[in-house]
């Protein structure tokens, strides 16, 4: 199982930062993608000053990306809301129909489960590791 987390800017679709981190707490994944056209006052005043990393460019995200995943035979995907799949799933999208392929790629969505325990509410990846934290509370 793997937890995810990202932020994104509702009026572009722009994802900012994207976050997996795996069951056992062992493995992480965190980046951020340019945030310059973002256009949300909320985002601009609550995500952007706690990033906590440099952006890098798409194509540099996706090499990273790619090679996080690939360490793993599968991946069971786990958020608490559906834009976080969404936002993973575009991610995942290269040019004329490629992909990272993650094979078997499953998904649970688990509205029960929450990163308000984070300890840096709207950070991706805090957020990310308090969903996992949560995800122990209910099942671990």
């Amino acid at each position: 199982n793997f937890m995810i987390d990202c932020e994104f800017d509702v009026p572009t679709n722009t994802l900012i930062s994207f976050a997996i981190v795996s069951e056992d707490g062992q493995n992480t994944f965190y980046e951020v993608l340019d945030y310059s056209q973002i256009q949300d006052p909320w985002v601009k005043k609550n995500v952007i000053p706690i990033l906590e990393k440099s952006p890098i460019s798409m194509m540099e995200f996706q090499d990273k990306l790619e090679k996080f995943v690939f360490q793993f035979p599968g991946m069971n995907i786990i958020a608490n809301h559906p834009n976080d799949i969404l936002y993973f799933n575009k991610a995942l999208l290269k040019e004329k129909g490629d992909w990272i392929k993650i094979q078997p790629l499953t998904f649970e969505v688990d509205d029960e489960l929450s990163g308000k325990g984070s300890t840096l509410l709207h950070n991706a990846l805090h957020d990310a590791i308090a969903t996992r934290e949560d995800w122990f509370k209910h099942y671990g």
